[in-house]
C-alpha cells in the first residue's frame, strides 16, 4: 500500500484494523518486528514510521543512538510533523545506549506536537531518559469538551463558591 502524501519512509499500518486503537496496536506490533533483536547490536541505530490514521503517527528508535545519530532523527522528526498532527507514539523498546542530545530531540518533538494540539506518548523509556524528559507518561493537553488542560493538575474542586 502506498500513499503519495507520506514522507517515503513512512508506512501506513494495515487497513484491516477499524478503530485507532487497534490500529496504534497494529502500529507497534509492525514496528517491534522490523525492529527486531537484529537492530539492538551495535551496529547503527534504526528507525521504523508507521502512519495509523489521520494525523497519526508511531516511530520506533532501535539500536545506539549517538549525537550524529540524534540530530538526523531531529531533523526527521521535523520532516513528518504533519503526520503526526493528532498523534505522536514514540516507543523505545529496542534502544541502546544513546547520547544525551537524544533527550532534548524527543523533549523538542514533544513540544512541537503538543503546540500543535497533539497527544503525544513516550513508550518503554529508559529510566534516566525518563528522568532526563521529566516524564515518562504521556502527556496531552488536548480536552475535546473544553479549554486546553494540564492532566497532571489537581481536578477542579465542586460546589465552592
Amino acid at each position: 500500500m502506498s500513499d503519495p502524501d507520506l514522507e517515503p519512509g513512512v508506512t501506513p499500518v494495515s487497513p484491516w484494523a477499524a478503530g485507532l486503537s487497534q490500529r496504534r496496536r497494529r502500529a507497534l506490533g509492525e514496528i517491534a518486528a522490523e525492529l527486531g533483536p537484529a537492530h539492538r547490536s551495535a551496529g547503527p541505530p534504526a528507525v521504523a514510521l508507521r502512519d495509523f490514521g489521520p494525523g497519526c503517527l508511531c516511530l520506533g528508535i532501535a539500536g545506539p543512538v549517538d549525537r550524529p545519530a540524534a540530530e538526523r532523527l531531529q531533523a526527521m522528526l521535523g520532516r513528518v510533523r504533519v503526520h503526526g498532527r493528532r498523534e505522536l507514539l514514540i516507543t523505545l523498546t529496542a534502544l541502546g545506549p544513546w547520547h544525551p542530545h537524544l533527550a532534548r530531540v524527543l523533549a523538542h518533538a514533544r513540544i512541537q506536537h503538543l503546540v500543535d494540539g497533539a497527544s503525544v506518548e513516550l513508550r518503554d523509556l529508559p529510566e534516566a531518559l525518563a528522568a532526563e524528559l521529566g516524564s515518562a507518561r504521556p502527556t496531552s493537553f488536548r480536552d475535546v469538551d473544553g479549554p486546553p488542560v494540564d492532566p497532571r493538575a489537581a481536578p477542579p474542586r465542586e460546589g465552592i463558591g
